[in-house]
């Protein structure tokens, strides 16, 4: 049963025409796989009916388990219904007690279900309708010759609810002897993909137990392990394992371990020992302080943010001297030092951080070409600067390397605050 082949269809036009991306997917397989579920392929269709027919067809024939999302709506081009039942050779049927609930949904609401909504209603011959209780179309499930699909609305929101509702609870009790999958995952900066694959390509060979794999982004590469094990403690083990090999190869290039991403792992320290801070940014224009804002709770220690592009904005919001701007440049560490010692006091916070770059595709020159970035923590009245040339691959690049450069900056200083303390 470990070897059971899941496979999932995303379907609409939306998502092949790239105008909206498929997160229904990611979510799936990354609620599957805990249960033992491991998706072989995700194939993502568009709504016309011969695509569906044949792309419903072919994948209930190689899978043993499906999970489908989308067009199940109450318009002519939601048509996943009909090519679910032309795959089980069956008919569509009208199911009352389905009309029921969508108009029930409705009057709850104030409303009143039109025409349209009647073909939500329609399920194949012999289908098991699953109940939305989060919006107006059903979704099923269905047995496809050697398959067992399900479809659920495309809808994120009533998908989620109803994977939760319906799917779990049936594999729970239908699936008996799956292997629980565990995953742990290692932030790593500094080497490139290549240099990292060579590091550690003892780890990551196809035979190996734990997997192991690299998925790279904006200079973050992300290792995660995965185990598969009669229950999810043994899995678990495995994983710890082969990260405490990996640990050593990997030595200060590791920067953390653990199912947080590295903005939440700032936030959470940062709440956690109370540390309040300011952030006074440049060539990012408030990239870092829009991530860190989108964190729940952060209003707790986030006292201000400036951006101060322009030199004479640097002398009024952060007191940079004017004298220094003209003599070590506005793209300097010193520069970024002032600034992070001049958002701190400014704004009463403990920390403050100061970037100061060249972005691009101008303003670079032969001592500071293009990717050059400086940056300024002060702690507790203590400035530490440093200096990074990024590759000029782009000025979106550059700027979302600084913010990532200052995340693994902040994440080792408090974590080695924490360590001390």
């Amino acid at each position: 049963m470990s070897s059971l082949r899941a496979e999932i269809i995303a379907i609409g036009d939306e998502l092949t025409h790239g105008r909206v991306q498929d997160s229904n997917s990611a979510y799936i397989a990354r609620e599957l796989e805990p249960l033992g579920l491991e998706v072989r392929r995700i194939t993502v269709a568009s709504d016309d009916p011969e695509v569906l027919d044949r792309t419903f067809a072919e994948v209930c024939a190689r899978a043993d388990l499906v999970i489908a999302s989308g067009g199940i709506g109450p318009t002519e081009d939601d048509r996943s219904r009909h090519s679910a039942a032309a795959a089980a050779g069956v008919e569509l049927e009208f199911r009352e007690e389905c009309w029921q609930q969508i108009t029930a949904w409705f009057e709850k609401r104030g409303k009143q279900a039109t025409a349209s909504n009647r073909r939500q209603a329609l399920l194949p011959v012999g289908a098991v309708a699953l109940d939305n209780l989060w919006g107006t179309a059903p979704g099923f499930r269905l047995v496809v010759g050697a398959c067992t699909l399900f479809l659920f609305p495309g809808v994120p929101r009533e998908m989620r609810r109803m994977l939760s509702h319906h799917l779990v609870p049936w594999v729970n009790a239908e699936l008996r002897g799956l292997q629980p999958m565990a995953f742990h995952h290692m932030l790593v900066v500094g080497p490139g993909e290549a240099e990292l694959n060579d590091r550690i390509a003892e780890f990551m060979r196809h035979d190996r137990e734990p997997r192991v794999g690299v998925t790279a982004k904006e200079g973050m590469l992300t290792i995660c392990i995965a185990a598969r094990a009669v229950n999810q403690e043994a899995a678990r083990e495995q994983c710890l394992a082969t990260a405490a090999s990996l640990r050593t190869i990997l030595a200060q290039d590791l920067v953390a371990e653990g199912e947080d991403d590295l903005l939440a792992l700032v936030g959470k320290e940062l709440r956690q020992q109370g540390v309040s801070f300011a952030l006074a940014e440049s060539c990012t224009g408030g990239m870092l302080s829009s991530a860190l804002i989108g964190l729940p709770g952060i209003s707790e220690v986030y006292r201000a943010g400036y951006v101060s592009y322009s030199n004479a904005a640097k002398e009024r919001d952060l007191a940079v001297p004017a004298d220094l701007l003209a003599t070590a440049g506005a793209v300097s560490e010193a520069v970024a030092g002032a600034m992070a010692k001049g958002c701190a006091e400014r704004a009463e916070a403990r920390l403050g951080l100061g970037i100061s770059g060249i972005a691009g595709p101008g303003g670079g020159t032969r001592e500071r070409p293009v990717g050059t970035v400086c940056f300024g923590l002060n702690l507790d009245g203590q400035t530490e600067t440093w200096q990074k040339r990024f590759p000029d691959l782009g000025r979106e690049y550059i700027r979302s390397r600084s913010v990532l450069e200052v995340l693994v900056a902040l994440h080792r200083k408090l974590a080695g605050s924490s360590a001390g303390s």
